[in-house]
């Protein structure tokens, strides 16, 4: 891992992210049966600077090298040390990387600690997106609730199905800009019957086309 080359990625300017469909809306049961990092599986992480969760690998790390990953049920995932210990902050050029050994089929991200103002006008948060062939997808999300009002609770919806090997969470050079990933969803998948059917009604239509050209 280049820490290095992956901390000037994630601290770039705004112009280079996407700015991707981010809702602010408490996370509720939008966690329930998905990667829920506030669960207490992810607690082995804390103060790990790599540490693996089934096939799940999450390490973390700053512009000087592998930086502690914070944990909290609350929050979730952070990366200690910086402006705000628990936080991935942005002049500490800190990040958080989550490498799959099996590639997840994804729809979104749930960041928490991301607002509309904590000295800025808006915080944000950068997410590099890695998938399993290789293309990469960068996301810039921005919070939209005023401090001391929520949790920061935002959801990034990536508008489709997306299967991922990796994701790179950084946050802008900016002073004060800094946020928490609290989860991620999986996108659906049909069920073997349902693919079945729509197999069956393709040939059929095909098989009508062919009766009609005869």
């Amino acid at each position: 891992m280049n820490i290095a080359k992956t901390a000037k990625v994630l601290t770039a300017s705004i112009g280079v992210f996407m700015s991707m469909g981010a809702v602010a809306d408490p996370i509720g049961t939008g966690l329930d049966g998905e990667i829920d990092f506030r669960t207490a599986p992810w607690a082995a992480c804390a103060g790990e600077t790599t540490c693996v969760i089934g096939d799940v690998t999450v390490e973390a790390g700053n512009s000087s090298g592998p930086a502690d990953i914070y944990w909290d049920s609350t929050d979730g995932f952070g990366v200690m040390g910086g402006q705000e210990n628990d936080e991935i902050d942005g002049p500490n050029a800190e990040f958080l990387r989550l490498v799959f050994g099996t590639p997840e089929l994804l729809s979104g991200i749930w960041f928490s600690d991301l607002f509309s103002g904590n000295g800025d006008p808006q915080e944000a948060a950068n997410t590099r997106i890695i998938l399993s062939g290789g293309a990469i997808l960068d996301f810039m999300t921005f919070g939209t609730d005023p401090m001391g009002s929520s949790n920061g609770e935002v959801f990034l919806d990536f508008g489709s199905a997306l299967l991922v090997s990796q994701i790179l969470f950084g946050t802008p050079a900016e002073l004060n800009d800094d946020h928490s990933v609290a989860g991620l969803v999986r996108a659906s998948v049909p069920e073997p019957g349902t693919l079945a059917l729509l197999g069956l009604g393709l040939a059929g239509m095909a098989m009508r086309r062919k009766q009609r050209k005869a």
